[in-house]
């Protein structure tokens, strides 16, 4: 192995660590996000406020109600949407907290760790929706009624607004 493959191993290696101490990051960070806008939505386990992730999964995989779809679905995604740009609000705070600079190229799209922002959240869901598979089968979503997207293929959704269409069996 010569100098060059050694620096471009390096290179591989910096770069995988650096994307999971990001994707660490995200979780950490949007977890804590859901678990304020759960107390915002005063979801409950057992009779109490939850006081972490764990028990924001336990509350939807035990409580099946139209009640707490609707505190669920704003602890998913209202609390997001009311923070218009929350992804790039996060990306600016892990590059701070990293001292990380993007190269001074123009660019208008979003970039990698923005990117990453919204995979994790995602991924975030996707963890809490699995909560429910054993118990009621429910999961909620953003996506907009099959109806809907016909009638107007080019609408959006109403952001931070809860229905019952939210919620689908899987």
């Amino acid at each position: 192995m010569n100098a060059s493959d050694k620096n471009i191993l390096h290179l591989v290696h910096d770069t995988i660590s650096k994307k999971k101490d990001c994707a660490e990051w995200a979780r950490a960070n949007i977890s804590t996000d859901m678990l304020q806008f759960a107390t915002q939505a005063e979801l409950k386990i057992d009779g109490r406020n939850v006081c972490n992730f764990s028990e924001i999964c336990r509350s939807w995989k035990m409580d099946p109600s139209f009640e707490n779809q609707a505190k669920m679905f704003h602890v998913l995604f209202g609390g997001f949407d009311q923070q218009q740009g929350w992804q790039r609000v996060k990306e600016q705070e892990y590059m701070q907290s990293r001292n990380y600079k993007y190269m001074d190229i123009p660019w208008e799209g979003k970039g990698c760790v923005e990117r990453m922002m919204t995979s994790q959240k995602n991924i975030l869901v996707e963890r809490i929706n699995r909560s429910s598979r054993n118990t009621h089968c429910l999961t909620l979503t953003i996506t907009r009624p099959i109806d809907e997207r016909k009638t107007n293929p080019h609408g959006r959704r109403i952001k931070a607004t809860f229905t019952s269409d939210n919620v689908v069996s899987f």
